[in-house]
């Protein structure tokens, strides 16, 4: 599954594979319909291990769709078929990586889950999905999925972000490039009486919190979640009467735990 979803969210991941996968679930003291619901997500994330579409048909109804955000911005959307094609010659191959299950919230007929997928690498990958649950006739199945697809990085060494997507360092921080609310750098070309600077905002996720902060390009680190985030770069620069995008933005940053 991860190397299918790839070919969508990171067309140039490149993912190498070196261990077995592995399915964590959380031990709680569960309801019967917890553990019913559980029990279908466990179908979903068998069929995600072994790349077993019958799991996954037994898991998803017919009609549920899979939800992304694209490289642009935009919305993509996979029906069941499409899914399922992706999967041609790799069926029954066992996929390295971890997956566990990390919440369940069910309220009568309906539940809502969060599985999240680390895959090794080089870089490694990380996806999170959220499956939409509801009771039909007796019986738990998943109804759609949205899910987020992040890269890998190690610690202290310079990488880019932009507004895509994050990236994932070890200690479970991600970090995405929101906006570039300011950019008053002299411009390519002009002749100009102060160099300017360009404000960054960065989204800072840990496995519990989220922060915002802003870099600037003369003021570059920020300390978050015991991290340092240091801002090593921003392209492109500007050209006289050429606006940038806020999509054109590409943030180099590194990330280093205090």
């Amino acid at each position: 599954m991860r190397n299918a979803l790839a070919a969508i969210v990171f067309l140039a991941l490149g993912c190498t594979h070196s261990a077995p996968a592995s399915v964590t679930v959380p031990a709680t003291a569960a309801t019967p319909e917890d553990s019913a619901v559980r029990t279908v997500v466990m179908r979903y994330l068998h069929g995600l291990k072994f790349n077993d579409t019958v799991a996954f048909r037994d898991a998803f109804l017919p009609d549920a769709k899979l939800m992304f955000v694209k490289n642009d911005g935009s919305m993509g959307e996979l029906t069941q078929a499409q899914w399922y094609r992706m999967f041609n010659g790799v069926v029954g191959k066992e996929e390295p990586g971890e997956l566990s299950i990390l919440s369940v919230d069910v309220s009568g007929t309906a539940a809502s889950v969060k599985v999240r997928e680390l895959y090794p690498g080089n870089p490694g990958s990380e996806y999170v999905d959220y499956l939409n649950l509801l009771r039909i006739g007796g019986e738990w199945r998943i109804v759609n999925k949205i899910y987020v697809a992040s890269r890998m990085v190690p610690t202290g060494k310079p990488f880019a972000v932009d507004a895509a997507g994050s990236r994932v360092v070890p200690g479970d921080v991600r970090v995405q490039l929101v906006d570039v609310p300011e950019d008053s750098r002299c411009a390519i070309g002009v002749q100009c009486v102060w160099a300017g600077r360009a404000r960054v905002r960065f989204r800072v996720d840990s496995a519990n919190s989220q922060r915002t902060i802003d870099l600037r390009t003369d003021s570059t680190t920020a300390v978050v979640f015991a991290h340092t985030i240091t801002l090593d770069s921003l392209l492109p620069y500007p050209r006289a009467n050429q606006p940038i995008a806020k999509s054109q933005y590409r943030a180099w940053v590194r990330v280093t735990r205090d």
